[in-house]
């Protein structure tokens, strides 16, 4: 009974992994399979196409599943303290941002992702297809499968199409059935995904040009910034450099090596006032900020404490209470 309860629960676990893991591995059997039909279509018609073909399929493999289990950064792990690095973005009091979630300070272009329960450095997004956030660790991986997938999409349709039309236009050549399905298949499924993937490496360029994130680019305040006052707008080389590294060698090879460390970033000399979002304002109330682990309402002692404890409140940035009677 102990060995089927052991098997039972093995295979509770691994289809619970499935499940969990479901996009990933449905993006990776694609990727496989249209490889497995690129590879047939190089054996009835050899092409220096296919070997270029193959490097994609390893490199885009390869630079998916580097940049699934790559974290994207936290302030924890980048040791950020806000009396060290100056920073940029700042709350309207002046006070350095603060994750009353996380307990901790903000770095500059950090978010709290609510999906990660975690503040990422310089978040991009939330991505479902990697299981992952997309953040000042990851975002070069995540570029380069994207300008990957858009290449190799673009070869399958082409090679796809010159397949085909080779077969019907020979003059005694015929084409089964079954290879006109599958052909037809890829080359629908390739031609498809090559226009969504073009323009989606089209509109993630620009971003990574102009030195923005996807939340920025969508954030009501920021676009309050024209070009030429965006915060970290410093050229369109330096933007690039920031993100893909300095060496341009190394632009297109999955390897990490963004410039930084992810808590301070070159700033625009012609930078407006940082505009804080209705979210930081909202961090000004002491009903959002956290009080200390060993304050718990349970544990007052008398009637004069529970007093004391209700006319005081929690200020993390200094370490100690706050009299509400000195505040106003």
């Amino acid at each position: 009974m102990g060995y089927c309860s052991g098997l039972t629960n093995l295979f509770k676990m691994v289809l619970l992994k499935f499940f969990q893991n479901g996009l990933q591995i449905f993006a990776l059997l694609l990727m496989t399979q249209a490889q497995w039909l690129n590879w047939a279509i190089y054996k009835l018609s050899p092409s220096k196409l296919g070997y270029v073909q193959f490097a994609l399929y390893g490199l885009m493999v390869f630079t998916y599943l580097f940049a699934n289990v790559t974290p994207p950064g936290s302030p924890v792990t980048a040791l950020f303290e806000p009396k060290i690095n100056s920073q940029y973005m700042k709350r309207k009091d002046g006070m350095p941002r603060y994750c009353g979630k996380c307990l901790q300070y903000k770095a500059d272009r950090t978010h709290h992702c609510s999906r990660c329960n975690s503040c990422v450095l310089r978040m991009d997004h939330h991505c479902l297809w990697f299981r992952n956030c997309i953040g000042f660790r990851n975002h070069k991986l995540f570029y380069l499968v994207c300008l990957y997938l858009t290449l190799y999409a673009l070869t399958t349709v082409y090679s796809t199409f010159m397949a085909i039309t080779k077969h019907f236009t020979a003059a005694n050549g015929t084409i089964s059935a079954l290879y006109l399905i599958f052909w037809g298949s890829l080359f629908a499924f390739a031609f498809g995904l090559s226009i969504v993937m073009v323009a989606f490496t089209i509109y993630h360029t620009y971003l990574l040009l102009q030195n923005l994130t996807t939340l920025e680019s969508m954030n009501s305040s920021w676009s309050k910034y024209a070009k030429s006052t965006q915060p970290f707008n410093v050229g369109l080389y330096n933007n690039w450099c920031q993100v893909m590294g300095s060496a341009p060698w190394f632009w297109f090879i999955p390897i990490r090596n963004s410039m930084g460390n992810g808590t301070v970033y070159p700033i625009n000399p012609n930078a407006l006032p940082y505009i804080s979002t209705s979210e930081e304002k909202s961090e000004t109330s002491h009903k959002k900020i956290p009080l200390p682990i060993s304050y718990r309402e349970d544990e007052w002692a008398s009637d004069e404490e529970e007093y004391a404890m209700k006319s005081r409140r929690w200020n993390p940035h200094l370490g100690q209470f706050e009299w509400l009677d000195d505040i106003v």
